[in-house]
């Protein structure tokens, strides 16, 4: 696969699947995770 399939895939994963998932987009700088126990 070339770098415009690559392209394609993963802006197709961020514009149709990851919103279904209710994920949204690090804008905030860092992340800080949950606790693991």
């Amino acid at each position: 696969m070339g770098v415009d399939a690559n392209v394609k895939i993963l802006e197709n994963f961020a514009t149709h699947v990851a919103p279904a998932w209710a994920w949204q987009p690090n804008r905030e700088g860092l992340v800080i995770g949950y606790p693991i126990d």
